[in-house]
């Protein structure tokens, strides 16, 4: 009787774990789409500040980690640079190379939120940071502006 429990124990352990041991697809978020939201600090050499602009950014296109797309911080006359960019191995946080070379970094909140966190030139140590939020569907007026 005891083998037989413990064969049907160990049955069990197999089954559930085997279930398991495999990473599911599902953790590489889609960032494809348009992001919008507002500059909630800058902080720089005179010290802390609220940013009124709003950002603008949208994801064109993603092969797995990778993705690329543009962004602006005006969204009344924006001034679209492209970007590339990356996800680290557990799909949470984010890398941002802008046409201009500079690079900054981010991370997802939720599915549809996220914050990317932007260092300015050398010589002014400005940061700024802003908080995205994911539109749905895609807005008219992204698309109009390309």
């Amino acid at each position: 009787m005891k083998r037989h429990i413990s064969t049907f124990v160990l049955i069990i352990l197999l089954t559930f774990f085997s279930g398991t041991a495999v990473p599911a697809d599902s953790t590489i978020p889609d960032l494809r789409g348009s992001w919008t939201g507002c500059s909630t600090l800058k902080a720089d050499q005179t010290g802390f500040a609220p940013v009124p602009s709003t950002f603008l950014m949208e994801i064109e296109n993603q092969s797995n980690r990778k993705f690329s797309g543009r962004l602006a911080t005006d969204d009344q006359a924006p001034a679209w640079k492209k970007f590339r960019g990356t996800l680290d191995d557990r799909g949470r946080f984010l890398t941002v190379i802008i046409s201009d070379r500079t690079v900054h970094i981010g991370y997802i909140i939720s599915k549809y939120r996220l914050r990317l966190i932007f260092y300015g030139a050398p010589g002014d140590g400005a940061v700024t940071i802003h908080v995205l939020k994911k539109e749905h569907p895609r807005s008219a007026a992204l698309d109009t502006q390309k």
